[in-house]
Parts: C-alpha cells; sequence; structure tokens
C-alpha cells in the first residue's frame, strides 16, 4: 500500500491518495474514502504542467500535475506540490514534492498497466493550445490588415500615410514576433496521447 499526500489550496485540506491492490482510493482528511477507482476502470491518464508556485526560500518550480480520468465517473486530479500559504503576486507558497510525486505516478502507471492494457497516456492541454493558436490566428489578421493600410490609402485620398510608416513597420513586427511565438506554444501545448 503506497500513500501521496497532497493540499491543492487555502480552500482545500490535505488529501491523501492511497494505491491498494486493487483500486486508486482518494482519502479525506479523517481518512474515510471519498473516492475509488479500480485500475480496469482507469482509460486515460493526463498529465500536464500547471501554474508556478515558490518555496520557503523564494525559489520557484513548476507544478505537475495529473488526472485519472475512468471510463465512466468523476476522475482524480493531484499535483506535485503541497499547498503552505498564500504568497505575493499571485503565487503561492508551496513544498515542492517532486521525486515522492513521480514515484506515486510511476507505481500508479505500473498498476494500471498490468490491469488495463488499453489505457492511454495523454500529455500536453488542448486548452491552452487553442488559446495559443487563436491568438496566432488573431496576429495573423492584424499583419494583413497592416500590409493593407498602404493600399488603402492610394484609393482614399484623405487619408495620409506619410506620417504614421513607424506605427506601421512596428506593427508588422510586433504581430509577427507574437504570432511566431503563439504558433510555437500552441505546438509545444498540444495534446499528445499514446499507450500507457
Amino acid at each position: 500500500m503506497m500513500e501521496y499526500r497532497f493540499r491543492k489550496g487555502f480552500l482545500f485540506g490535505e488529501e491523501t491518495l492511497v494505491l491498494t491492490e486493487h483500486s486508486l482510493q482518494r482519502l479525506n482528511r479523517h481518512g474515510k474514502v471519498k473516492r475509488e477507482l479500480p485500475y480496469k476502470q482507469i482509460s486515460k491518464v493526463n498529465s500536464y504542467s500547471g501554474l508556478s508556485a515558490y518555496d520557503e526560500e523564494k525559489k520557484t518550480f513548476p507544478v505537475k500535475m495529473v488526472r485519472i480520468i475512468p471510463h465512466w465517473g468523476l476522475s482524480i486530479n493531484f499535483q506535485s506540490s503541497y499547498y503552505i500559504r498564500p504568497g505575493s503576486r499571485q503565487m503561492q507558497v508551496a513544498k515542492n514534492q517532486l521525486e515522492a510525486y513521480e514515484a506515486f505516478l510511476e507505481e500508479l502507471k505500473n498498476r494500471i498497466r498490468t490491469n488495463n492494457p488499453d489505457a492511454v497516456l495523454q500529455t500536453g492541454n488542448r486548452a491552452l493550445s487553442v488559446l495559443c493558436y487563436l491568438f496566432a490566428l488573431f496576429c495573423l489578421v492584424l499583419f494583413l490588415l497592416t500590409l493593407a493600410a498602404p493600399v488603402y490609402t492610394l484609393f482614399v485620398r484623405t487619408r495620409s500615410i506619410g506620417k504614421i510608416w513607424p506605427v506601421l513597420i512596428g506593427l508588422l513586427f510586433l504581430t509577427t514576433m507574437f504570432g511566431r511565438t503563439a504558433f510555437h506554444m500552441g505546438q509545444d501545448y498540444a495534446p499528445e496521447r499514446k499507450k500507457l
């Protein structure tokens, strides 16, 4: 029997995950089983990086998160940090438990793999990927509109392009840089699926 303890934030109490012989159990702070997922019913393990937190020594670290998704029913989420207290700059002060998290996750994957060979590991974040692609598309549209501005002034004589050339060149540069960065971020966040 293997245990992993974590706390998400100040609204949540300490939670414990227990790997038993046949299932993954989520216990509340009183030790009672809140949710139980048999390994045979788990269809997907969704692993992604969340936000950042910083420890007591003010060093930042990324928070990794996992969602265990069954064929039917509610999923179980857990993360690699243990919340201590609120911090500044919209970040939380937390304890980094990356080693224990990775050991627990690896053991969980092994048990799921043995009981359900069809289970899938999904990495990445679909929502962030779509948002990045949409922002890249917005930058592309803005780039094309900026390119069309000098042509517009040829047909509308009341508008003068002479004074806004630096603005147009700056806008072309900014939309190119931001659009390119957003496109590559969308590729990085794109979800990948493979056998567990």
